[in-house]
């Protein structure tokens, strides 16, 4: 695919392997631009526009655009790759992410994702349907706080607001504190029937009626 070098102008014929676009420079002003982005990071500015950059590689205007840019592509903004996740990154990102703040490992996220697989993307707890990215939340069978590690056998996915719940608890206990609220659901349904409504008098008094 023949295309027009932004630089020089200059027609060329090169096509990005990982997206199957084509590129937007030719080789040589590639080159230009690379030893020019790497001056600007060595001076602490943005590699795009040469702006302070805050020790970063770019600034928080050519980071929004970019993002911008992405999300109207239909692209992850974190990789840049094919996003046909919900979201604004893709499984793998988020994958990814899940497995940095949950193990400190994200390079772990192939096996998180091979766990979701095998428990058919369904909550280890309820059995409710879960998706990553939205519903899906990594679970420590026994908290971390209760001397639980991040060993494959610890981990499951359940959905978040099961996780939520469970917060440090063990599954013994999140069961025993979800049958006294159900308890204590029906005491309070059954008094609702047998007591009579109130009645709202002026000055905010309250007045039961009699039967």
């Amino acid at each position: 695919m023949e295309t027009t070098c932004k630089g020089c102008g200059l027609r060329f014929v090169s096509v990005n392997s990982r997206t199957g676009r084509p590129f937007k420079h030719c080789d040589v002003c590639k080159t230009s631009l690379r030893v020019r982005r790497a001056d600007r990071k060595a001076a602490g500015k943005c590699r795009d526009c040469a702006r302070g950059a805050g020790g970063k590689t770019r600034c928080p205007v050519c980071i929004r655009r970019i993002k911008a840019s992405l999300r109207r592509r239909g692209r992850c903004e974190s990789c840049g790759g094919a996003n046909t996740a919900p979201g604004v990154i893709c499984a793998r990102c988020a994958l990814k992410g899940i497995a940095r703040r949950s193990l400190g490992d994200k390079t772990r996220w192939t096996e998180i994702q091979q766990l979701i697989e095998t428990q058919g993307f369904r909550c280890a707890v309820t059995g409710e349907l879960i998706a990553v990215s939205e519903t899906a939340s990594l679970d420590h069978i026994v908290p971390k706080n209760r001397g639980g590690g991040h060993e494959s056998g610890n981990l499951r996915w359940v959905h978040i607001v099961v996780n939520r719940m469970k917060n440090d608890m063990t599954d013994a206990e999140l069961l025993r504190w979800a049958e006294l609220l159900v308890a204590s659901r029906s005491k309070l349904d059954a008094q609702a029937v047998t007591t009579p409504p109130a009645r709202a008098w002026p000055g905010g008094m309250v007045a039961r009626l009699s039967s």
